[in-house]
Order: structure tokens, then C-alpha cells, then sequence
């Protein structure tokens, strides 16, 4: 199963926000485009698709702001938003594409697709983030299941086991709450994977799920921790 990882930055200048799209009948979208398998990493990609508009940004994993789900009918995948703070150069068009810079209150009503403008308000703190991310990992856990992946950490040489552990708990934390954390946790800790990274992740699940699962899990951290230092 692939999904597919979309890029886009919210590009500031004087107030008002780049968009652009390839013709009059497209809806409006930030600047960026899918992940290609060419691209060392989204970092990569988000540079490459500026520099399509002679911008130029320095350190853009800085910039990185959110990861959003995208609903069913975008496609399914995910949306790397980034807002670079320091950017330079003289902006123009690619292509036959078209520009324009927006205030945001202008966001409302422009044409385009839902699930951008929702992402680009809440960054802005003007809309409430989508309470779809809780759905989305059911649905890719259940999808999981009907392929045919490696069993442990061994079998994926290019994921250490401490990484593939933190994964594993972001996983379970995010679909099962606190069903089987406990043992994911400890597990966690037997690879390699650090307390505070085991906060961070749980952390970082609760604040995109809301089902609490920090207050319980750091619980279970703690006391892993004070067993481990015994």
C-alpha cells in the first residue's frame, strides 16, 4: 500500500499568502507537489518545488510546521505543511502556472480544495484542525494487516530497532489507547528508545488524536524508567 505525500509551504509576504494553480479552472493551492521518488527526503522536495518559484530558503527543516491527513476523497495520504520564516528571492510563476498573494481572511472564500484551506486556517490559528486523524490510522492499521510486512526490526535493515520501537508505540498509542501501550513501551525501552523520546512520541499522538493517552502513558514511563535505574 502506498500513500502518497504531498508538500506545501505557506510562503508570507507584507500579510498576504502565496498560492498559485496551473489554470483558471484549477483550484488554488500552496506552493509544493507530491514527494517523488527522486527526493532525498521532504526537506528536499519542499526546496525543489520553491526553487520553481525562485525562492530560496535556508535551513527549511526549521519550517516544517504539521503533518495533515488528507480524507478519502483527496486521494488519501498526507500533507507536509511548511511556512518558511526566512525566505528570499523574486517570486514569478512556473510554467503556465498562475499567482497571487491572498490576505488570509480571503482564504474563505477562494475555490479550493477543502482540506488545504483547513490546514492552512488552523496553521494560521483562524480554523480547528480536522478530527480525522484518529480514523485515518484505523484505517491504515486494518490496511496494514492485508499486506505482507516484516515481523521485527531485524527484517527492516534500513529502520533501527530503536526507531521501528517508537514507531510501533506512536502506532498503538494513536489506534489502541492504552490496550497493549505498557508492553509496547517496555519493549521500546529494550531496543534502545530513550524516556524523553517515548514522551515526546506520546505527546506528539495525543496532541493530533486528543484521546489523552499522554497523562496515562507518561504515567507508564515513569515507572518503566524508575524500574529500569533499580
Amino acid at each position: 500500500m502506498s500513500q502518497a505525500i504531498h508538500l506545501g509551504a505557506i510562503v508570507l509576504s507584507a500579510g498576504r499568502m502565496l498560492l498559485a494553480r496551473p489554470g483558471n479552472d484549477r483550484p488554488w493551492a500552496l506552493p509544493g507537489g507530491i514527494l517523488e521518488p527522486h527526493h532525498a527526503d521532504t526537506e528536499a522536495g519542499m526546496l525543489e518545488y520553491l526553487s520553481l518559484f525562485s525562492i530560496s530558503v535556508n535551513q527549511i527543516e526549521n519550517d516544517f510546521i504539521d503533518t495533515y491527513f488528507l480524507p478519502e476523497k483527496a486521494g488519501r495520504g498526507l500533507l507536509n505543511i511548511y511556512a518558511p520564516s526566512d525566505w528570499t528571492g523574486e517570486v514569478h510563476a512556473p510554467g503556465n502556472a498562475q499567482i497571487e498573494w491572498f490576505a488570509p481572511g480571503e482564504l474563505v472564500e477562494l475555490e479550493m480544495e477543502e482540506h488545504v484551506r483547513s490546514a492552512i486556517l488552523e496553521v494560521l490559528g483562524i480554523g480547528q484542525k480536522p478530527e480525522r486523524d484518529t480514523e485515518f490510522l484505523e484505517e491504515l492499521s486494518l490496511a496494514l494487516e492485508n499486506e505482507r510486512w516484516p515481523a521485527t526490526g531485524d527484517d527492516l535493515p534500513g529502520i533501527r530497532p530503536s526507531v521501528r520501537a517508537l514507531l510501533e508505540v506512536a502506532i498503538a498509542a494513536a489506534v489502541s489507547g492504552r490496550a497493549g501501550l505498557r508492553e509496547r513501551l517496555v519493549a521500546a525501552v529494550a531496543r534502545g528508545a530513550k524516556p524523553s523520546e517515548l514522551a515526546d512520541v506520546l505527546l506528539m499522538v495525543d496532541s493530533h488524536t486528543g484521546n489523552g493517552i499522554a497523562k496515562q502513558g507518561l504515567a507508564l514511563i515513569s515507572q518503566i524508567d524508575e524500574r529500569e535505574r533499580q
